[in-house]
């Protein structure tokens, strides 16, 4: 068996429960176990070919291939527009074409190319499994296909039916063209759409971003018919925060309106432990409202809590909100949600600063519990400033896109910990 077959051979198997021979240098593949009908013959020099193909591309980052002729990068899409669902599953392309200047433009499902450069880079990043449907899901799809007119006579194309996510913007062009020719032209398409169409097409620059949504609903997943109905009330405005951050796929909106929801509590918190300083202070046997000194040091307390600006009182709140996550956030919670998430993460937030916001290193392991919490409380306030205040002017700052892949590693923690507060704060329905 030539190299190309093998490898896709390897990649195929681990997706799929499949019996593979091998005759007369075709692979025979069945789907056995779930009773399918159909087996398809794949030619090795099919792969091969696609392979050969593959490796003429140049790569740009992990999610796109390109050539002086052409371009193609995993996209996502969010939309208020009716668009026909075969556009939405790519089962019709959706195709402009420029004579003028030799350009057609198209979205679409991705090419047999792109589909084994997608699943060679998953697979060397141990993701593969998480961008493949579930067991249950694939029996059910596997079942309905089973039952349909028609199943695909190429095997690429019903495995990729099996992965409908995998959509893609491609770029092809009669005259050589630079690669940042070709990204500027892929600006122009989706900006075009989304003017004319109300459709935000955004292009999936990172792997961790693409299978996200997936970490979490492995980790949430439920069937519809096994979910209970809810058993509490949450506050509305935490709740609303909270629903703007899972609704879009901008890691800067997702990162704040998870922040906002500990946000909401800073005064609340902090003006709790100013009043319990003060009674504390005032109870103490070596208090007396009599002594000027006394008196003085009661109101430096204060004068130091709270600050006067521009006749306002303003509050500390990075202070605030490591008040906020001692009240509300369970730490042990939090290392389990994390680890059962992305089973790396951990181990990153103990030994990555975050680059462009100088946000603090964490180690959940560490023996002083009030540390920890110090901390997570520096590294998220440092990251939230980075992210609101993205001036030229200030360093270090967060630059759109160029820092999008480092934010991505921070969203998991930030929406853990808006959930442990949103629950905390809720109330049995009676």
């Amino acid at each position: 068996m030539q190299r190309g077959a093998e490898e896709f051979k390897q990649i195929i198997k681990e997706l799929l429960p499949l019996t593979i021979s091998e005759i007369e240098n075709k692979l025979i593949i069945k789907l056995e176990k779930y009773n399918f009908p159909k087996s398809w013959e794949v030619e090795n020099g099919f792969i091969e070919n696609i392979f050969k193909n593959l490796s003429k591309k140049r790569i740009e980052g992990e999610t796109s291939i390109y050539d002086e002729y052409s371009y193609e990068i995993l996209i996502k899409y969010e939309t208020t527009h009716r668009l026909p669902l075969q556009y939405m599953l790519g089962n019709v392309p959706l195709i402009k074409e420029d004579s003028d200047n030799g350009l057609v433009y198209e979205i679409s499902k991705c090419s047999d190319e792109y589909f084994l450069f997608i699943l060679k880079n998953l697979k060397r990043t141990d993701m593969l499994s998480l961008v493949f449907p579930s067991p249950i899901i694939l029996r059910n799809r596997i079942e309905r296909a089973a039952r349909g007119d028609e199943v695909p006579s190429n095997f690429l194309d019903f495995m990729k039916d099996l992965m409908p996510r995998l959509l893609t913007v491609k770029i092809r062009s009669q005259k050589s063209l630079d690669i940042n020719h070709l990204t500027k032209l892929v600006n122009a398409f989706t900006f075009h759409i989304g003017y004319n169409l109300n459709i935000s097409i955004i292009e999936v620059r990172f792997l961790d971003d693409f299978v996200r949504s997936e970490r979490i609903s492995r980790l949430r997943r439920t069937r519809i018919e096994d979910l209970e109905p809810p058993r509490r009330i949450y506050t509305s405005d935490l709740v609303y925060y909270y629903k703007m951050a899972i609704s879009t796929d901008s890691p800067i909106s997702q990162y704040i309106s998870f922040y906002h929801v500990a946000e909401h509590f800073f005064e609340a918190v902090y003006n709790e432990e100013l009043l319990n300083l003060v009674k504390d202070k005032i109870t103490s046997p070596d208090f007396s409202y009599k002594r000027k000194k006394d008196l003085k040091d009661l109101v430096s307390l204060i004068e130091k809590k709270l600050k006067f600006k521009e006749d306002n009182i303003t509050y500390n709140e990075q202070e605030a909100l490591y008040l906020t996550l001692k009240k509300y956030v369970d730490l042990e919670s939090i290392k389990i949600e994390l680890s059962k998430f992305d089973a790396t993460l951990l181990e990153y937030y103990q030994s990555n600063q975050v680059s462009f916001s100088e946000g603090d290193q964490i180690n959940f392991e560490e023996q002083n519990v009030d540390n920890i919490y110090k901390e997570l409380s520096r590294r998220i306030y440092k990251t939230r400033n980075s992210v609101v205040h993205g001036k030229e002017t200030v360093k270090p700052r967060y630059i759109p896109f160029v820092h999008d892949k480092e934010l991505l590693k921070e969203i998991p923690l930030m929406r853990f910990i808006a959930e442990q507060i949103i629950i905390k704060n809720s109330d049995l329905i009676q």
